[in-house]
């Protein structure tokens, strides 16, 4: 199976890309979590934003950041910026006219981009169990390095799974959804950052 030379990031339609939950703290979280709320309740999207979930969010992200630093670099952000590899069609229906950022592989630098498989929050093996039916989990707890992507694919491929029009309850998601690569850094995404810091 070819390597995708892209990553993807999703983001909801008329908000900018790059917005962080992991970057607030205090009122302002709360002001975020519940302007999301209200968006899920108009049907914009289906992710079960809020407290929970932002607890879970920032154990999985600690643990994430943990292993990586183990493999000897010094990831410059608490909380990384996710992209999916190439694209996915799932993902992308998590939201109504879902947007999208592209940024080719070669813009990430080695020492400050990881990938997990499938995503984090299933990898570090801190939600429920999920089980995909392969009897393979040899990816749990697993956090790789982006010079082994090769290697990742060849030894469980690339997830594709169908998109879907029921997203309503996260336990009925598949377990394997895509390759999440998780960018430690803000230099390749400064463009899209600055612009969206910027009045308009």
């Amino acid at each position: 199976m070819a390597t995708p030379d892209f990553a993807t990031h999703y983001h909801l339609a008329g908000r900018p890309p790059f917005l962080n939950l992991s970057d607030l703290d205090g009122e302002e979280l709360l002001v975020v979590l519940a302007e999301l709320d209200e968006l899920g309740r108009r049907g914009a999207h289906h992710r079960p934003f809020g407290l929970p979930y932002i607890s879970l969010r920032r154990r999985t992200e600690a643990v994430l950041r943990e292993r990586f630093i183990a493999v000897g670099v010094r990831p410059e952000r608490t909380a990384p910026h996710y992209f999916v590899l190439g694209e996915s069609r799932w993902f992308a229906g998590l939201g109504r006219d879902t947007d999208e950022v592209r940024v080719p592989l070669t813009s990430f630098p080695a020492d400050q981009t990881s990938i997990t498989f499938p995503d984090s929050f299933v990898a570090m093996n801190l939600v429920p169990h999920l089980d995909d039916g392969s009897g393979d989990e040899s990816w749990r707890e697993q956090v790789y390095r982006v010079d082994q992507l090769d290697e990742v694919i060849a030894t469980h491929g690339i997830p594709n799974p169908p998109g879907q029009d029921a997203f309503t309850d996260w336990r009925t998601w598949p377990a394997i959804t895509f390759i999440e690569i998780q960018l430690w850094c803000d230099g390749p995404i400064g463009p899209h950052l600055a612009a969206a810091a910027s009045p308009t």
